[in-house]
């Protein structure tokens, strides 16, 4: 019987240490439907009056969320990236800017994305 009782104690261990395992790599990246990080990226170009509105309301609001902005009217990858968000989507064809992506979803525009950030503002 102390055999058994050993025997299982052990098997009990090594389950434990699996699936506690297991469980770190999933949480360690959680990446999104494009095999993406969930970072927040604001796409925009210098020239667009409505991305200068998004930034003068980053800037007046003064807006501590981490997020990354990239350019995407003269930088070709940029803008080979936001069409693969845009598609993850399922938004086809020519996509305007601003655009954000927040890990998940695409937000299209100056007011919704401003609502984003006012959004994400409250939640702290």
């Amino acid at each position: 019987m102390n055999k058994r009782f050993l025997l299982l104690i052990i098997i009990g261990i090594i389950l434990m240490v699996v699936i506690s395992t297991s469980e770190i790599k999933r949480g360690a990246q959680s990446p999104s439907k494009d095999g993406s990080d969930n970072q927040i990226i604001l796409f925009y170009s210098e020239k667009c009056p409505h991305c200068l509105k998004v930034e003068e309301f980053i800037k007046e609001n003064k807006i501590k969320l981490d997020f990354e902005r990239k350019e995407a009217y003269y930088n070709k990858n940029n803008a080979e990236e936001l069409m693969k968000k845009a598609r993850v989507c399922g938004l086809v064809g020519e996509i305007n800017i601003p655009f954000l992506w927040d890990g998940a979803r695409c937000i299209i525009g100056e007011t919704d994305i401003k609502n984003f950030f006012k959004q994400k503002i409250n939640e702290k």
